[in-house]
This record gives structure tokens, sequence and C-alpha cells, in this order.
């Protein structure tokens, strides 16, 4: 099984599963999806996590003439999770996720780009998606909320539901079948 095809298979499943949440509990999914923007505990993670990733991959980055800071890169780390979780916990979570989205694509763009199958641009599409979405998330986090707002309000909410599914289905058959 290629990198491309764990990486679609992954996110098929994570569709999928979400999909199947918001079909059986769509209440709880809004209300979910309501208080993330402001929950701490998910900001702290999900900050922790993404400067972590940010941090991971400078350590492992060739710097040149800026290879000796590497040094202070894991003491930078902690500093940075602190002050992040306390300097900018309005709406942090949103950004995290954001964050975590923008660094989440450069292996799925990675992948698709060395996989020899003419259906590796679905991947890519979606993955420059994901970008422009965590780009809107980091820079206007209140975007988030008025977007799960409008897919989970009641009309839609089954559409939505759906239309994940459909995305989940399409990355697993996708994985089983072309990758």
């Amino acid at each position: 099984m290629s990198e491309l095809a764990i990486m679609s298979f992954a996110l098929g499943a994570a569709a999928l599963l979400l999909a199947a949440v918001s079909f059986a509990r769509p209440g709880a999914v809004r209300r979910a999806l309501q208080r993330f923007p402001r929950h701490r505990g998910w900001a702290w993670v999900l900050s922790a996590a993404a400067l972590f990733w940010a941090a991971w991959i400078v350590g492992h980055a060739r710097l040149g003439r800026f290879e000796h800071w590497k040094t202070w890169l894991w003491p930078g780390y902690a500093i940075s999770v602190a002050a992040v979780g306390f300097l900018m916990d309005e709406l942090l979570a949103v950004r995290a996720l954001g964050g975590l989205v923008l660094l989440a694509a450069n292996p799925l763009l990675r992948a698709a780009r060395l996989h020899p199958s003419p259906w590796s641009p679905a991947i890519s599409l979606f993955a420059y998606a994901a970008v422009v979405a965590g780009i809107a998330w980091m820079l206007g986090p209140y975007r988030f909320r008025r977007w799960t707002d409008w897919l989970w309000d009641e009309p839609r909410v089954r559409l939505t539901s759906s239309a994940i599914a459909a995305l989940g289905a399409v990355f697993i058959a996708l994985a089983v079948a072309a990758y």
C-alpha cells in the first residue's frame, strides 16, 4: 500500500466517521462546533501540536548559517506554547486548527506529487482546498463559526453530512482502486 493510499484511506475514514456522527447526532455536532472556537483545552492542545510540528520541521531542515540557532529550538518551543496560550487565547482553537491544516497539506501534496496515478490530483485538489480553509481560519477565525453554523444548520445538516460521507467514500475508493 502506497503512502498516498494510506493518506487517502485515513482521510476517507475520518470523513465517514464525521458524517456518521453528524447523521446520528446533528444537534450535538452543531453545539460542539459552536463551542469549539473558544474552547481553551482544545486551544492549548492544538496550538502545542501545531507548534511542535513546525519545530520538528525546522529541526530537520538545513538552515545554513542559521544552523547554530537549532540549540534554542526546543526551549523556544516551550516558551512559544506558553506565550501563545496566555497571550493569544481569543479564538485560538480555530487558529491552531488552521495551522495544523496548513501543515497537514504538505505531506498530502508530497505524496500526491510522487505518485504515478492519474487520480493523484484529487488529493492535491483536496489539499489546496484545505490550505485555503486553513488560511481563512488563521486570518479570520470567525469564519469557522460562520461556515459551521451555515453548514450544520437544520435544513442543511443532512446534505452536509451526505456530502462528507460521499467525499469519504471517494477517498476510500481511490485508496483501494487507484493508489
